[in-house]
């Protein structure tokens, strides 16, 4: 189980104490943390106390308060201002009994610059004594509320005499200023809401593929003996006696492929049928199932679907918008315009795969395959090869007589052998008409041939050479003509008719009634799931985009603190030189918001979840966006734009921004490796207090902190060495890198104080202490009890007089 840690924060120089006091200190605690401390062990509360030096023993009744509430909870108290007149700093007992606590003596908020093995300081920061009155410095606060370095000083001060110590800082403060980070939210603002969305590194296409819901294998869904089952034997029967037919030459073809086209077109109108019944905006369930009652289909319940990858598709692609830092008005045009393309009719896909305008030209052809089969330019052909032959004949024997009757003798033979082939397969009309006309041109060429030898007085070839190749140019020509024009028949007619493609187009109707039957109606659910879901997300990120463009009123105080230059501990020079180069900052601006709205958008982009898909309530998603909003501005104040809120989708480039921006500042590495000796280092005492501290630079302890963003720029060097020093903390904090130095006092100058039995409690100061006269019982002699102080005494049921 993850345990997180958050500093809580006392200041005992400005708290009512009686109101402390007057509550259990787990409430106190859980109010200070901001809900962290739960009780349920997966949240853990450090507590940091500020007090005044002079009051740590006044204010015992506060300490007593805490460590007896049962609740382990490590304590840091930091000592303000000079110790007593007697040179000791007195403190409760309860503080040097615990383990977990540390005293830091804070005797001067500016203090000095101190390079210990001496008692003389090098330079006062401020004049001397000038700080003695201030707070705590907010550098040096703001360490010690990292829960990073709060530990470490915990452990530090383990091994101290007294677990006591004086700090010392050097550290730099990476902020930058409300204005620059303003102005970085509306330049980022500015960006996502764009209308044209031109800015965008890389346009993302939304490429949603349909729905599928698997193979239309499974379970028969055909019926034997059903209305479908019976137009679809009928249909390939005659698709069948159609085939051998042509191929056998044997049989009526025109009647065949009439019943053929009639089965073809009642099962093509079944299919159309049972497309229009898997709509399920138009037909409801029950009228769904006795659709297919009465077409012969089963409405058994197919496998489970699985899940929808198109809405898994889609969701990607938003995603991969928001991480192009796409623009959202442009990415809600784009699911606009697929929740269009789903939206139409989901049956149009089935009877594209049907194509019934192809099956009825298919039928209408068959219908009429007596004057289609032959096709365009076979007659033509035929009728001119049949005259060239006659012509050819007739000059090569060259006698009129003889050469007009062996003519019209092949030519009319061969016509009358192909018509009887027609006949044969129920063509007689056309049979007798193209012999006809096939004889015909053979006479036609008979008589050109016979004319042309009158008017040119061409006589033939020799005896009987010129007989005999007149008589073989008829048979083979005429031959020719006959068996070509036959085998042009049966190409065309298998070609004009489909009689080979025939059967195929059957067993195709019935592929797509079996798939219509088995997933058609899944198959419309997912792509109106689809669509629905689109505009979901549509609708989402116009929302989101509507409170972008509204825009927060960010008023992080990150940047709004003062200039690094008047805070005590910090490296005035670095931190300038980091500020003045903060270029980076609107892109990870731009990100950390791009990415904000990406986790808003994730709230509804989860189809698993919000299932079944539903339109969000109006404004639902801009109040997802604004909580988002409200995060990263909390999320800024408390650790600053340069570490990565929880919700970043990039982290690696977002650290590489970061090492440029950290990268600015050579120095970074070189402070990070500061030791004791380190004059550069703010020791937070007077001058005169350096004597109460341990000059031996070996008995001080150094607390490296640093961002986690910025561990690459902090790394070791030199060759061989380690990455980082062996005592760095890594902080999720991003504002603040530092080296934090504890020094010892010396022996004798802490003294653990016990409040002695019946001794009377302090008198507190005027006007935070003391209470109105309300008829109350009085605290102060509730203070005086025999029994230990815990919160019990501060129940609603007092005892009574004489139980006291």
């Amino acid at each position: 189980m993850t345990v997180t840690q958050e500093v809580a924060l006392i200041d005992l120089t400005s708290t009512d104490i009686r109101a402390l006091l007057a509550r259990r200190f787990s409430d106190t605690l859980a109010d200070l943390a901001g809900g962290a401390h739960s009780g349920t062990g997966t949240a853990q509360v450090l507590l940091l106390v500020v007090d005044r030096a002079r009051d740590l023993t006044q204010h015992a009744p506060v300490y007593e308060h805490i460590f007896s509430a049962n609740i382990d909870v490590p304590v840091v108290c930091v000592a303000l201002g000079p110790m007593g007149a007697d040179g000791i700093l007195h403190r409760p007992d309860l503080l040097g009994r615990h383990e977990k606590t540390a005293t830091l003596w804070l005797a001067d908020a500016q203090g000095v610059a101190w390079g210990m093995e001496t008692s003389v300081a090098s330079a006062v920061h401020g004049g001397a004594g000038s700080g003695r009155v201030a707070a705590t410095p907010p550098a040096l606060l703001d360490a010690l509320r990292r829960p990073e370095v709060f530990r470490a000083v915990i452990e530090a001060a383990g091994g101290m005499p007294a677990r006591a110590a004086s700090p010392g800082l050097r550290a730099v403060r990476a902020q930058i200023s409300a204005d620059r980070f303003h102005s970085g939210v509306a330049a980022a603002l500015a960006r996502l809401t764009r209308q044209d969305g031109s800015w965008t590194r890389k346009p993302v296409a939304l490429r949603v593929a349909d729905p599928a819901v698997g193979g239309a294998a499974g379970p028969a869904v055909i019926r034997i003996g059903g209305r479908v089952d019976k137009h679809y034997q009928a249909a390939h029967e005659a698709a069948l006696e159609a085939r051998a037919v042509v191929d056998q030459w044997h049989g009526d073809l025109p009647a065949t492929m009439r019943r053929a086209a009639q089965a073809l077109r009642a099962l093509s109108a079944d299919a159309e049928e049972v497309i229009d019944l898997i709509d399920p905006r138009d037909t409801p369930d029950p009228e769904y199932r006795a659709g297919f009652e009465l077409l012969g289909l089963e409405t058994a319940a197919a496998p489970p679907a699985g899940p929808n990858p198109a809405l898994e598709e889609l969701a990607a692609a938003g995603f991969a918008s928001f991480d192009e830092r796409g623009a959202l008005p442009v990415l809600a045009d784009r699911l606009r315009a697929v929740a269009d393309r789903f939206g139409g009719d989901a049956r149009e896909q089935y009877r594209r795969r049907l194509r019934p305008e192809e099956v009825e030209a298919t039928a209408a052809r068959m219908e009429n395959v007596g004057p289609v089969s032959v096709g365009r330019w076979t007659p033509g052909l035929s009728y001119l090869l049949a005259l060239c032959a006659a012509l050819a004949g007739v000059l090569c024997i060259g006698s009129t007589v003889p050469a007009a009757a062996v003519t019209l003798a092949a030519g009319w033979g061969a016509a009358a052998w192909y018509g009887s082939r027609m006949r044969r397969i129920g063509l007689g009309v056309v049979a007798v008409r193209q012999t006809v006309l096939l004889g015909a041109a053979v006479t036609v060429g008979a008589a050109a041939g016979t004319g042309a030898m009158v008017g040119s007085g061409w006589s033939g070839l020799p005896g009987a050479l010129g007989i005999a190749l007149g008589v073989a140019i008829d048979l083979l020509l005429v031959g020719i003509v006959s068996q070509t024009w036959t085998r042009l028949l049966i190409a065309n007619m298998r070609r004009h008719t489909t009689v080979v493609g025939l059967g195929v187009m059957v067993d195709q109707v019935r592929a797509v009634i079996e798939e219509v039957a088995r997933v058609g109606r899944r198959a419309a659910e997912r792509q109106y799931e689809v669509c629905d879901y689109a505009r979901v997300l549509a609708a989402v990120v116009g929302d989101i985009g509507k409170e972008l463009e509204a825009g927060p009123e960010p008023d992080p105080q990150d940047g709004s603190a003062p200039p690094a230059a008047d805070l005590a501990g910090i490296d005035a020079v670095t931190s300038q030189q980091l500020q003045a180069q903060i270029s980076e900052v609107d892109e990870i601006v731009l990100g950390d918001l791009s990415d904000a709205a990406a986790a808003a958008f994730a709230v509804f982009a989860d189809p698993a979840r919000r299932r079944p898909i539903r339109m969000p309530a109006e404004g639902e998603a801009g109040t997802a966006m604004a909580e988002r909003l409200d995060d990263y501005l909390r999320h800024v104040e408390r650790s600053g734009v340069h570490h990565p809120p929880p919700w970043c989708r990039d982290p690696e480039g977002r650290a590489r921004l970061l090492d440029r921006l950290w990268g600015r500042s050579g120095n970074l590495a070189e402070l990070t490796r500061s030791d004791a000796r380190d004059v550069r280092l703010t020791q937070f005492c007077a001058p005169e207090d350096l004597r109460w501290l341990e000059s031996d630079a070996a008995a001080a302890r150094l607390v490296r902190f640093a961002p986690q963003a910025a561990e690459s720029v902090v790394a070791w060097t030199s060759a061989g060495a380690e990455r980082h020093p062996p005592t760095t903390v890594w902080t999720e904090d991003g504002r603040l890198l530092g080296v934090l130095r504890l020094v010892p006092l010396r022996a004798g100058v802490v003294a653990d104080d016990l409040q002695a039995e019946g001794q009377a409690p302090p008198s507190w100061e005027p006007g935070r202490w003391a209470a109105e006269d309300s008829g109350a019982p009085d605290l102060d002699d509730a203070l005086l009890d025999d029994d230990p102080l815990d919160e019990d005494l501060f129940d609603d049921d007092l005892p009574d007089e004489e139980g006291e």
